[in-house]
């Protein structure tokens, strides 16, 4: 039951946000999804008496993981405002794992199979599909 209202909550951000992107510009809307996911972590943390210490290493990792995460939510903001929201999640669901696997390889070494390849291509192939870039020009994908 908590999957499906995730899920909900998944799908209904990519709506929410094509709406919002009228109003208020990127960087608006990124720092209004961080705080309130902030102002909604920081009682549950403080709950759970987790400690907000953390040590130089760890804080490297996340400040690497926060630029990360603010250029995938401007990106994802920028391409929902310019296209659709239900093409914007399907790129967004295929490039996810994509993306994952490219960071396994070059980060950790992990070994590229057939399976694995295959499976990456299958799944790219089929997103293409939906989006339609067999029938989009040069001009009309990369803006």
């Amino acid at each position: 039951m908590v999957m499906f209202f995730a899920m909900i909550g998944w799908g209904s951000s990519w709506v929410s946000v094509k709406v919002l992107s009228s109003y208020i510009s990127a960087f608006e809307l990124i720092f209004l999804r961080y705080l309130i996911t902030f102002i909604s972590m920081a009682p549950v943390l403080l709950y759970l008496k987790k400690s907000f210490k953390i040590d130089m290493k760890s804080l490297g990792i996340a400040l690497i993981a926060a630029i990360v995460m603010i250029a995938y939510t401007y990106y994802f903001f920028l391409g929902t405002k310019h296209g659709t929201a239900s093409l914007g999640g399907a790129f967004v669901t295929t490039l996810i794992p994509i993306n994952t696997f490219i960071i396994l390889v070059l980060f950790f070494g992990r070994a590229i199979n057939k399976k694995d390849a295959f499976a990456l291509f299958l799944g790219a192939t089929g997103v293409m599909s939906i989006l339609g870039v067999w029938h989009l020009s040069f001009e009309e994908i990369f803006v």
